[in-house]
């Protein structure tokens, strides 16, 4: 039987948090919309992969800025190594980016 992985959420700024998890996680999450400004201190941090996520407000998540600058962000979490990003089927400028 396979062994489960694990993926640990990353919402605030608590070093010792992700230190703590980082023997029990296969893979981190970093939520930018939850981890405001100065996010990218947290994911120079990382040494497990990681996936970025911004999380609209109708999403569920925090973010109240543009949709572009959502998408900046994203992008800089690429550039800053994240393996995947994580964004909405419903979120319309990447759709007509994919197309």
């Amino acid at each position: 039987m396979q062994t489960p992985r694990i993926c640990a959420v990353v919402t605030s700024r608590d070093t010792a948090s992700i230190k703590r998890a980082e023997p029990l996680a296969d893979l981190f999450e970093l939520r930018i919309d939850m981890l405001g400004e100065g996010w990218q201190a947290v994911a120079k941090q990382l040494i497990k992969p990681w996936i970025a996520t911004n999380r609209l407000k109708a999403e569920g998540g925090l973010w109240e800025g543009s949709e572009e600058a959502r998408r900046v962000e994203l992008l800089k979490a690429l550039s800053l190594g994240a393996c995947i990003i994580d964004i909405e089927l419903a979120a319309p400028t990447w759709m007509r980016s994919c197309s």
